[in-house]
């Protein structure tokens, strides 16, 4: 349903200008863009506080009973105010340093590596 979302941000005042599609047949349900699904829409980038300016007429996907396609919002966000934490998002991998194995031990007894010797290994028993 929507089409553009264009995003201007100053200050603490963000203004949202959205356009919608045209439903192409009469099938197609009639669907109004409501600021409760924008704000929803928006959570996602913007933590907003409160509706400043909303649009006067519906806007939807259609442009009969009083609707147009495009309108305008104007929304007060929280000021972010970053740590130094938070401005460090990416974090390098430490190189992990191979462990040792032990050496082996110097037993009489060493484990033969391939499956024949292992099989006569076993019958000398």
């Amino acid at each position: 349903m929507i089409k553009t979302i264009n995003k201007k941000l100053e200050n603490n005042e963000l203004t949202v200008e959205v356009t919608c599609h045209v439903r192409e047949f009469a099938v197609h349900a009639i669907k109004a863009l409501t600021t409760d699904s924008l704000i929803d829409i928006l959570n996602k980038e913007y933590k907003i506080v409160s509706t400043t300016k909303a649009p006067t007429h519906l806007v939807g996907n259609s442009k009969r009973h009083r609707m147009k396609l495009t309108g305008t919002w104007k929304f007060s966000i929280e000021a972010e105010v970053k740590t130094e934490t938070e401005t460090e998002t990416k974090t390098r991998r430490k190189t992990q340093t191979k462990k040792k194995e032990p050496a082996p031990s110097q037993t009489s007894e060493s484990k033969p590596k391939n499956i024949r010797s292992r099989m006569t290994a076993l019958s000398k028993k």
